[in-house]
């Protein structure tokens, strides 16, 4: 687990989730987190997530137990994707499965800020745009970012390009 200071221009902290099939006690990730927050600025903390069910929890905790209510600025949910979707944990959220998870996402809505940004940092998940559109739409309009091909860590010069979707519209 690394602390990385972002810059204090912008409001809000920027959290980082890599897939975690074997989740541990979610109460026992957010005593280790919580306290390497920074409450008046920015920060990056990098964490395993075991499933969507435990990420609402995490975020509505982090955001919500403190004196002042904290915004997302920057959610990196990191993990294995393909052409059809992407995990959170165990769970596959693809165009056929979102309506599983879709009111999961809409209750963390209010913890994000205006120009949010969520990265699917996950192989392939950029192709499918029409998923990336609901996302973008469940979270209130934030801007999720997916690449087409093998993200960065599997292979750092990988050919693809990165799509950014903003409610129902995605360039490249």
């Amino acid at each position: 687990m690394a602390l990385i200071p972002f810059s204090k221009k912008k409001e809000g902290i920027s959290l980082h989730f890599y897939n975690n099939d074997e989740p541990d006690d979610w109460t026992m990730k957010l005593a280790r987190i919580k306290p390497l927050l920074s409450f008046t600025g920015p920060t990056e903390q990098v964490m395993g997530i075991g499933s969507v069910n435990e990420l609402c929890k995490i975020l509505i905790e982090l955001c919500c137990s403190g004196e002042k209510v904290l915004k997302i600025r920057h959610l990196i949910l990191e993990g294995h994707g393909n052409e059809f979707g992407f995990s959170i944990g165990k769970d596959k959220i693809t165009l056929e499965t979102f309506h599983k998870y879709s009111f999961h996402f809409l209750s963390l809505m209010p913890l994000f800020t205006r120009d949010a940004v969520i990265t699917l940092d996950q192989c392939e998940t950029g192709n499918e745009e029409e998923l990336l559109k609901m996302v973008s739409n469940a979270f209130g309009g934030v801007t999720v970012k997916a690449y087409t091909g093998e993200t960065r860590v599997i292979r750092p010069n990988a050919p693809g390009k990165w799509v950014t979707c903003v409610l129902n519209k995605c360039s490249s």
